[in-house]
């Protein structure tokens, strides 16, 4: 399912440096403690190369260039049983190009009312939107990076549940 798809103005390394970066000032950490979330953690650096997760090393033909971990707690309400979902976001990085960044994000949501768990698939795609010459007619050079970029994400949900067997 497609969530979203918009242009931006910055480019896809941009994109890395606000949001996926060492010190991003508009990271998930600081969404997430904005949100009230609890013991939010997340690797300083991506990691190079093949992730432990066997699911994880390969999606749509393309092997795992970079990933990294991060580690929440959400608050769950009007629920007398369950108060906290102990949860696990994984980002993994299929291609990152001057101007093409694919993207996976995988969620597991531990202890949620009514359900085991449930795991939100994203995928984020960034493409940078060619410059436009000023005019037609004259040579563009086609490696000028772009600040602007076209910004898509889908979301796939898996619930889980477990009934027990009598």
């Amino acid at each position: 399912m497609e969530l979203g798809k918009t242009c931006y103005n910055f480019s896809v390394n941009e994109y890395m440096t606000l949001f996926q970066g060492k010190e991003c000032p508009y990271g998930l950490v600081r969404y997430f403690n904005y949100r009230g979330f609890k013991n939010v953690k997340q690797a300083v650096e991506w990691t190079e190369g093949e992730i432990e997760n066997p699911l994880f090393r390969e999606a749509w033909g393309k092997k795992v260039m970079s990933y990294k971990q991060m580690y929440y707690e959400v608050p769950v309400e009007n629920n007398p049983f369950v108060k906290i979902s102990p949860s696990e976001k994984t980002f993994m990085v299929y291609l990152h190009e001057k101007h093409r960044l694919e993207m996976r994000c995988w969620t597991q949501f531990r202890n949620v009312p009514y359900c085991d768990h449930f795991n939100p698939e994203e995928q984020y795609t960034l493409v940078s939107v060619p410059k436009q010459p000023i005019n037609p007619n004259l040579p563009y050079p086609k490696d000028v990076p772009s600040r602007r970029c076209i910004f898509r994400i889908s979301l796939h949900l898996i619930f889980h549940k477990k009934i027990p067997m009598f």
